[in-house]
């Protein structure tokens, strides 16, 4: 199946890679999780 779109203005295409990568802050887990998780997280 072929379709074919004509547009009069230009249209504008937005695309994210879905294996776009997110640093987090090294104290993440320590700083934000709350005291009572506090042991689970590793050392």
């Amino acid at each position: 199946m072929t379709v074919t779109v004509e547009h009069e203005t230009p249209v504008k295409l937005w695309a994210n890679s879905a294996d776009s990568h997110f640093i987090e802050p090294a104290d993440l887990w320590r700083t934000r999780l709350p005291k009572r998780l506090a042991e689970l997280v590793p050392g």
